[in-house]
């Protein structure tokens, strides 16, 4: 869990496919992240710039597992010369 706290803001917030909203401090508390292995493809990625400190990710996800789709997005700002996500979306979508 330390490397993935390690990209996240402390000001961090997600709505999760299935619509809960999450923060930085619900992942500080997790002792252990196991979802075993999963197989993931990353289709359609994009950037766009708002400005000098941040920029969002926009793309869409395969998961080989159980050939789902869903549209993700990730808003990044550079702190310090440092880059870490403050927003993470992602959307359950059909083919």
């Amino acid at each position: 869990m330390k490397s993935i706290l390690g990209l996240l803001d402390s000001r961090f917030s997600e709505i999760t496919s299935s619509g809960k909203l999450k923060h930085y401090e619900d992942y500080k508390e997790l002792k252990k992240l196991d979802q075993g292995v999963r197989n993931f493809v990353i289709l359609e990625y994009d950037i766009k710039i708002i400005d000098d400190k941040t920029v969002i990710s926009i793309y869409k996800l395969k998961d080989d597992n159980d050939n789902s789709l869903s549209m993700r997005s990730n808003v990044w700002i550079n702190e310090f010369g440092e880059w870490k996500m403050i927003f993470h979306q992602g959307t359950l979508i059909g083919e």
